[in-house]
């Protein structure tokens, strides 16, 4: 049966046991930067990379840009326009 989930899933899947021994403010920062990261989980699957921590941290590294432009006021607009700052509104944007 072939496994309909991206390299994104599966690589947050696989720490789950790491974010389970982690302190409960750690685990809530742990869930934050998967969050960021899946917001970029179709380019991750279509980029052929084999790596999916590589494009893990690439995701986020994105997402962590867009905050610093924001703050900065260079805020970059997402693909749908949002105007929110990348720390409002849902985290399951896709940006």
């Amino acid at each position: 049966m072939k496994d309909d989930r991206g390299p994104l899933d599966m690589e947050a899947e696989s720490w789950r046991e790491f974010r389970r021994s982690l302190p409960r403010n750690d685990q809530e920062a742990f869930d934050r930067v998967i969050e960021k990261a899946m917001k970029h989980s179709g380019a991750a699957s279509e980029s052929g990379r084999e790596n999916p921590f590589e494009l893990m941290v690439m995701s986020v590294m994105i997402e962590m840009a867009k905050e610093r432009l924001f703050r900065r006021g260079e805020h970059c607009k997402s693909d749908d326009e949002d105007e929110t700052s990348p720390d409002e509104g849902s985290l399951a944007h896709s940006g």
